[in-house]
């Protein structure tokens, strides 16, 4: 006499696969310190239980260190992630929204510039990166179950350490946190498994 608001057995009709690789590459917004630049995303994800998965992510961006405090140099970011995500849809159109964990982890370099601009010679001090416990949201539409384009906001706060060498045996260690936060748009493509 009436159908079921609700499907009664919700994961036969499940719009996801059980398991997928998910490649993506997109552009990231420039931060307070950092460049736009491009972004590359390996993840894989499994279904949990309709309609959640969760997502096991590497990022890699590169980019360009631009600010009045920090030295100026290029920057190469790895970040994992580890993400809930819950999901509404059909195989044509499917919306989702994430949440979750990272880990960033970055490598720098200065330009020559700035040892010219601070009247040192090279090699006289060592920059870093520590890495940093951070947070991101996710917000994607999948279109027939392969192509993605989503949306995401990542805030981290990693630490910039710079040491002086004044001598062979006296150094000055600065330490500055920033924010490495992120806006990225992307372009996917998954493989099921």
């Amino acid at each position: 006499m009436s159908l079921p608001i609700y499907p009664l057995n919700p994961t036969d009709q499940d719009t996801l696969a059980a398991q997928a690789i998910h490649f993506s590459l997109g552009v990231t917004g420039p931060s307070q310190t950092i460049t736009a630049g491009p972004e590359f995303s390996l993840k894989y994800e499994r279904l949990f239980d309709h309609p959640f998965l969760y997502r096991l992510s590497y990022d890699y961006r590169y980019g360009h260190m631009s600010s009045n405090v920090l030295p100026d140099g290029k920057i190469h970011r790895h970040t994992l992630g580890a993400d809930w995500v819950y999901y509404r849809g059909t195989h044509k159109n499917t919306a989702y929204i994430g949440f979750g964990m990272v880990a960033g982890f970055a490598s720098f370099k200065e330009d020559k510039e700035t040892y010219d601009e601070l009247n040192l010679p090279p090699g006289s001090s060592e920059v870093d990166i520590k890495w940093a416990l951070g947070y991101r949201l996710t917000l994607g539409l999948r279109m027939n179950s392969v192509y993605s384009l989503e949306v995401v906001i990542t805030e981290i706060s990693p630490t910039f350490i710079y040491r002086n060498n004044l001598s062979s045996e006296n150094f000055q260690i600065q330490k500055e946190e920033f924010r490495a936060n992120d806006f990225k748009v992307s372009l996917g493509y998954l493989i099921e498994l």
